[in-house]
């Protein structure tokens, strides 16, 4: 009988929990739409904007150098150095991008004992623009000294120099940074040492000044701008390396032409224009960022010194 009770009381249990189970609310299912595409409607006539162009890394700089075998490249510029006699051995220099202020140079060693110290004797070819389509090539003698060098402005606005050397494992040509050391003692010289460094921009300050027609410093006015840089070159050519006698002329390479302007014009900027009037003695060579600057005897008081 006990058995039939619990057995009874199970049963109500369970038809009670179907009950319950039975009469609650059902629970609402909200199912989540997918959000709409967003469609960008072009006004007819009108075509789509081009998707924005994303740019390309800056390709580093690469200037190579070997010795060349062969025949040289029909598009190449050559330098026959002239401090380089009957050698039939060539290098040939190439870079992937465009380099500007190219400069070829005669480099010096100063040994002080404790280190070395490398200084630039002459430039002996210069180029504003550098390019892949045309490769330089130069005479070349292994040992020579003064030694040889590039310079150039890289991507990122710097000049760099690098000396050209061989290598002591396989023979082949080698390029090294280096640093030049400066020239002109001016940065290092006394008021009285300052003085003769400059003498000869001072003397052709005022030489110009007073052949001009107001006879006024003029620094914006083409002849009386290059008369003086005119008069720099001859009395300075002795004092730097950008430039060299070549004959009945000098040759004046940019760097050094910009060198004269620096020092002569407190507001210079960039290179004037050469005027009608001296475009006989000042010539400027067109590929090659350099100027022929040719002895006279009658240009106002120019005098050679």
């Amino acid at each position: 009988m006990t058995r039939l009770r619990t057995l009874s009381l199970l049963c109500l249990a369970f038809v009670i929990t179907i009950v319950l189970v039975a009469c609650a609310e059902p629970r609402e299912v909200v199912q989540e739409s997918a959000p709409e595409p967003v469609v960008s409607v072009q006004p007819p006539g009108v075509a789509p904007e081009p998707a924005p162009e994303i740019a390309a890394p800056a390709e580093s700089t690469i200037v190579s150098v070997e010795f060349l075998t062969g025949e040289a490249p029909v598009n190449h510029i050559f330098c026959d150095d002239f401090l380089i006699e009957n050698s039939q051995e060539k290098i040939i220099i190439t870079t992937n991008a465009p380099v500007s202020d190219f400069e070829y140079i005669e480099v010096g060693i100063r040994d002080f004992g404790d280190g070395i110290e490398f200084y630039g004797d002459a430039i002996l070819y210069a180029l504003f623009e550098f390019t892949p389509d045309t490769p330089f090539v130069a005479t070349w003698q292994d040992s020579v000294i003064p030694g040889r060098a590039i310079g150039f402005t890289d991507e990122t606005g710097i000049f760099r120099y690098f000396l050209i050397s061989v290598s002591g494992l396989d023979g082949s040509l080698q390029l090294t940074e280096i640093e030049l050391a400066p020239v002109s003692r001016i940065t290092t010289a006394d008021d009285h040492e300052y003085f003769m460094i400059m003498m000869p921009v001072f003397d052709s300050l005022m030489k110009a000044m007073l052949e001009s027609e107001n006879g006024s410093y003029a620094p914006q006015d083409a002849e009386f701008f290059w008369h003086t840089l005119y008069l720099i070159a001859v009395n300075w050519n002795h004092e730097n390396r950008g430039v060299r006698h070549d004959g009945d002329y000098l040759i004046v390479f940019y760097r050094a032409m910009q060198e004269f302007a620096t020092a002569a014009f407190y507001d210079y900027d960039d290179l004037l224009p050469v005027p009608d009037s001296l475009n006989h003695i000042i010539i400027k060579d067109g590929g090659c960022c350099v100027w022929r600057v040719y002895f006279i005897d009658g240009f106002g008081s120019f005098s050679r010194r």
